[in-house]
């Protein structure tokens, strides 16, 4: 479904003065939507990303910001864009565990576009376990 608004709320928009009406993407909000975060990626993002923030490892992270298209009517929505200090850009995806789509998706994605690093993490004990892709 395609939303038409109108030349005045396009502006408005631009300047930041609009709310958005209508329905909603799926989750796509910036930074710290934590309502929005399951379990396992409120704490990553409390136990890792926000620590690395102030330890100035990361400049920014963002949940949910957008979709990779991975074929047809099929998308890989990453949990965290991470923008490294050095303004290099990483994904992040958390699981509590793995499920086979979940792995042929990251997997797809990572080969698909090369331009990003994927990282994947999982919670062992106290332990973050990454998995490279």
């Amino acid at each position: 479904m395609t939303e038409h608004i109108s030349q005045k709320e396009y502006h408005a928009l631009l300047r930041g003065q609009a709310s958005h009406r209508g329905p909603r993407a799926r989750g796509r909000t910036t930074s710290r939507n934590v309502e929005r975060m399951n379990k396992w990626e409120r704490d990553y993002a409390e136990q890792v990303l926000d620590r690395r923030k102030l330890a100035r490892e990361i400049a920014a992270y963002h949940f949910e910001a957008f979709g990779l298209r991975l074929g047809r009517k099929c998308f890989f929505y990453p949990d965290f864009l991470v923008i490294l200090s050095d303004g290099l850009v990483e994904i992040h995806e958390v699981k509590g565990h793995w499920e086979e789509d979940a792995l042929v998706k990251i997997a797809t994605a990572a080969e698909m576009y090369p331009l990003f690093t994927f990282r994947a993490f999982m919670k062992e004990g106290l332990e973050w376990v990454e998995r490279a892709f």
